[in-house]
């Protein structure tokens, strides 16, 4: 099951590997120094180098030679180097994954990813769609350890952009690079959710593999370059695999899972790999699945045959030692022979504390690294400092004096703007008060007035009816001949009794019209001083005989009400219409205010606070016994009907 991200990445974009000789470590050190130096005095080409340094670390790797990452580091920086101001992202992809893999066998996971991150963000630069390096690694790291949960948690977080892989590549938007690992990825998933009995998501994987299978078979028929061929032999062994899982964990059929090992087989021989390492890579997973097959069918001799194949791989590393000796302590206890099952598993256990061993030192080393460099970056922070002090009290300096101004600035047009409020109110107030001292001065008169022709009609006229009363009576006591002067005195005093009344009834009633209609005038006034006419369009129409059943108390009211309704309609409603409605009928006074504003609905939707003056509004008619009635009108706006009851 195990492929490294080497032989797989590395084959597939340099298919013309081929494995140097034996080397010792000090051999292969003076080698690449050589090589840096023939690229330092050019003497060997661009292509040649990268070509020499690929064999060579890759032959580093199948002889289980490892550096620690200082070490490799320090060799390789001259080529680096060079790769790098040549922009060669093919090189410098194969350089991080070296990098990865020395780690990876030396047990330095994190190490491993970290180089493997760097390769993903230099394939990112040119190759369509998204790499997948480190998943890879990760899920691989994961297989050796057996540890299912975590697969399937790993592959989650990438399976909607692994189930897009058929669409993307058909579409163009896919390198072909990323897209030929696809059953190489989704293989170890599938075994997974076989050996859990899954078979819906077995088949939905096989499904998608097998998609991936065709594009390629079709592709390599019409296009013989390596990718497509290597592309295609990389798909199809793997879907064999797949198939093995699920005839042996799903379907339970050993004969059909028999079959398909031997049809992987075939394949190697039959594909004409020329790389040495690559042939032992795909045996060795062939093995693996061999040893699982006969594990499952209790035949623990052929499984000790195919484990003793793998343990001969040089460059098995310790996570897989700790699976073989597993395997084989299992055919010990098949056999019987369970003191001997008890030795292997007991040094097994022993290779994984030593593995715990090297991470624990790997976090040690990281941790040293990582308090270096912080160090270091404290020294590059106090150099910047000292170096930008003079800018950056420069750049203060001017931006308090900034910040000065624009809060003084602030500050004046708050101050303004406050103080515009604040003399609007006081004028709304003193306007409110000229039209109540104005309404009580001319209700003044209007009382007198009153007062005096009722005066007028109560004293005067009773009078002047007493006086004709008894002139009338001293007409029939004196003689005809005198009569003549009673009548002429009696006449005169019919007239001024007439006048008399004509004046007190005059009165009366004129006192009651310059009510009603100082009340419009007011109100006018009013509305007009919170309402300029250059703003807005009001209309005013006052019942001038609804006052005669109304109290000063009443009146009062209406303007307060009047005005709070004014304001709203200023400040919220966005109105450019306002008419305003007052009249008497079936013994109520009605106020209708009416705008083409926005609408209540909206109002209260909206951030403003509104809901004071209506409130307002409400308690003054509560007061006065009435009804308030707040409707939206259908072509827009708000309509106010207030209803109070009168004697």
């Amino acid at each position: 099951m195990r492929f490294l991200i080497l032989f797989l990445l590395g084959f597939l974009m340099n298919p013309n590997l081929y494995a140097l000789d034996k080397m010792t470590k000090e051999e292969s050190v003076t080698t690449i120094r050589t090589l840096l130096k023939k690229m330092k005095n050019k003497e060997i080409s661009k292509d040649t180098l990268n070509k020499e340094i690929t064999l060579l670390t890759n032959d580093l790797l199948n002889e289980a030679i490892y550096f620690d990452r200082y070490e490799i580091e320090d060799l390789l920086e001259p080529y680096k180097k060079h790769i790098t101001e040549n922009e060669d992202r093919v090189a410098l992809i194969n350089y991080y994954i070296y990098l990865s893999n020395n780690a990876l066998f030396s047990n330095r996971f994190g190490e491993s990813n970290y180089y493997l991150g760097k390769a993903e963000k230099e394939v990112e630069k040119f190759d369509k769609g998204k790499p997948l390096l480190v998943f890879y690694n990760r899920l691989n790291l994961y297989v050796v350890q057996e540890n299912y949960d975590k697969i399937i948690d790993l592959y989650r977080e990438y399976e909607d952009y692994l189930m897009d892989f058929p669409k993307l590549l058909n579409e163009g938007k896919l390198d072909l690079n990323i897209a030929r690992t696809f059953n190489a990825m989704i293989e170890p998933v599938t075994e997974v959710y076989a050996v859990k009995g899954r078979a819906e998501e077995v088949d939905k994987l096989m499904d998608l593999g097998g998609q991936m299978l065709h594009y390629f078979a079709v592709m390599k028929e019409k296009d013989h370059r390596a990718g497509f061929v290597g592309g295609y032999f990389s798909q199809k062994f793997h879907y064999f695999k797949m198939e093995f899982h699920k005839a042996l964990h799903i379907d339970k059929n050993i004969a059909v899972a028999g079959r398909f090992l031997d049809s992987m087989v075939i394949l190697i021989n039959d594909v004409g790999i020329h790389t040495e390492a690559l042939v032992s890579n795909y045996y060795n997973a062939v093995y693996e699945s061999k040893v699982r097959y006969f594990l499952k069918t209790s035949q623990a001799d052929s499984a000790k045959f195919y484990i003793r194949k793998i343990e001969s791989d040089p460059i098995i590393e310790p996570m897989n030692f700790y699976r073989t000796k597993e395997w084989l302590a299992e055919t010990e206890a098949m056999e019987g022979d369970y003191r001997n099952a008890y030795l292997i598993l007991k040094s097994s256990v022993n290779a994984v504390d030593s593995i715990n061993n090297t991470v624990l030192n790997e976090m040690d080393n990281l941790l040293y690294a990582y308090i270096e460099a912080e160090e270091k970056q404290k020294e590059l922070v106090k150099t910047e400092k000292q170096k930008y002090q003079r800018t950056v009290a420069f750049i203060v300096i001017i931006a308090v004096l900034l910040s000065v101004s624009g809060l003084a600035f602030y500050l004046m047009r708050r101050k303004n703007r406050e103080a515009g409020k604040h003399i609007e109110e006081l004028n709304q107030t003193v306007n409110f008060q000229i039209v109540l001292m104005e309404d009580m001065k001319n209700r003044t008169v209007a009382e007198e007035r009153k007062r005096m022709g009722r005066d007028l009609h109560d004293e005067i006229s009773s009078g002047i009816s007493a006086i004709l009363y008894k002139i009338e009576a001293l007409k029939l006591e004196n003689p005809p001949g005198k009569h003549t002067q009673f009548e002429q005195i009696i006449s005169q005093l019919q007239d001024v009794h007439r006048k008399s009344r004509s004046i007190s009834h005059n009165w009366y009633r004129s006192s009651q019209q310059i009510q009603e209609l100082l009340f419009s005038t007011q109100i006018s006034t009013l509305v007009y001083t919170i309402l300029p006419k250059d703003k807005f369009e009001v209309n005013i129409e006052i019942d001038e005989s609804s006052l005669q059943y109304t109290d000063t108390e009443i009146r009062i009211e209406f303007i307060r009400i009047i005005q709070e309704a004014a304001v709203n309609i200023l400040k919220h409603s966005k109105a450019s219409v306002v008419n305003i409605l007052q009249y008497y009928e079936h013994g109520k006074l009605h106020l209708a205010i009416v705008d083409n504003g926005i609408g209540i609905k909206h109002k209260r939707s909206s951030k403003s606070n509104n809901s004071l003056g209506l409130q307002s509004i409400k308690d003054r008619i509560q007061n006065l016994k009435g009804t308030l009635e707040i409707l939206d009108n259908r072509e827009g706006g708000t309509e106010l009907r207030i209803n109070i009851p009168v004697k």
